[in-house]
């Protein structure tokens, strides 16, 4: 439709000021307006096929969207690489401080993970000592409420990230090294033997004296809590961070769209 200002199209209200422009234009948005309803109409309807002219105006119009699309594909990809080029540890520390964990991470592992060792012992003794760690830390994780002091992301694979003391005593977000988580996963391993000792051992000590069926189990079971005789406590830890890492990755492209946004 001609006006004084240009030319408008009836399906969509664009305005173009060039004919040529609304032309190429209408041919395409016509075509799309239409319901599956009315395509099948006109199908039954006309007998012959459209035009050359009217084809050509649908392609060109078809070829401008498409380059359109690809080129908006094109710049939001950069966006998301540049999003995920951000440093984690820079934009972990700069996080509001509402989104800020209120404990510190040794502090949770004190407060959450050792304090729910003794729960997992069957689990133990059903199983083996790396399936109780992992236990216990899913137990802790399931039960925190607000922010964990500890994070991992898909775009770091096995890296971890905790918030905790700096060596100037603030509290800040840091990369957890392999040998300082093993540290934390170590006191875990400690708190299972004396978990054992106290909610099993001690307990049972007259039958495990009196009746080898007992004494056999203590046996069974405290070669579990100790790890097993085939592989070594560097061995658990390893693949207690590997399990740990799977469990709780999230995606960081995700993270920042959530805080950036």
């Amino acid at each position: 439709m001609s006006t004084t200002s240009g030319y408008t199209c009836n399906s969509c209200t664009k305005t173009y000021t060039y004919k040529h422009n609304y032309d190429r234009h209408v041919a395409c948005c016509e075509f799309f307006n239409k319901t599956l309803l009315q395509h099948q109409h006109e199908i039954d309807a006309i007998e012959s096929t459209p035009d050359i002219h009217s084809l050509y105006q649908l392609v060109k119009e078809l070829a401008v969207r498409v380059t359109k699309v690809e080129k908006e594909n094109a710049q939001l990809k950069q966006q998301l690489s540049k999003r995920c080029k951000v440093n984690i540890l820079e934009w972990l520390n700069k996080l509001p401080a509402d989104r800020q964990p209120a404990q510190l991470f040794t502090d949770w592992v004190r407060n959450s993970v050792l304090t729910n060792v003794h729960l997992q012992l069957d689990c133990v003794y059903s199983s083996d000592l790396i399936s109780g760690i992992i236990s216990t830390w899913k137990t802790a994780l399931s039960a925190s409420h607000g922010e964990i002091p500890i994070k991992t992301f898909e775009t770091r694979a096995n890296t971890f990230y905790v918030y905790d003391k700096n060596a100037e005593s603030s509290p800040t977000w840091t990369l957890l090294t392999p040998a300082q988580f093993d540290i934390q996963l170590r006191l875990v391993c400690k708190q299972f033997i004396v978990d054992f000792k106290k909610y099993w051992y001690d307990k049972n000590a007259d039958k495990i004296n009196e009746d080898e069926t007992w004494t056999n189990m203590y046996v069974d079971y405290y070669q579990k809590i100790l790890g097993g005789s085939r592989i070594t406590t560097e061995g658990i830890c390893q693949k207690v961070r590997q399990q740990l890492y799977v469990i709780m990755k999230q995606s960081f492209a995700q993270a920042v769209e959530i805080d950036f946004s």
